[in-house]
């Protein structure tokens, strides 16, 4: 785990992109970075949308995800038991 050496605010002079959300902060969009350094002594920048985080649309389609693989899993668990059932 790193250790953090500054965190701050800044409005985007030019494009960056968010390491949370994988979008893009546009110029003129507050954003905030958090230098931190790891135990290899390498410096590393995390950059993120300020408020709210992230656009609301990415938690919206990061839960459709998490609710399709779940629907998934419990429709592959039923093909599972019910081979088992025939085969037994």
């Amino acid at each position: 785990m790193g250790r953090t050496l500054r965190g701050y605010e800044h409005i985007a002079q030019k494009e960056h992109t968010c390491d949370l959300c994988q979008r893009y902060i546009q110029p003129g969009d507050l954003y905030r970075g958090i230098v931190s350094v790891n135990r290899a002594k390498k410096i590393s920048v995390w950059k993120e949308h300020y408020h709210p985080m992230c656009p609301e649309e990415f938690f919206e389609e990061e839960e459709e995800i998490a609710r399709r693989a779940e629907k998934e899993a419990d429709k592959n668990e039923r093909t599972v038991e019910s081979k088992l059932r025939r085969a037994a």
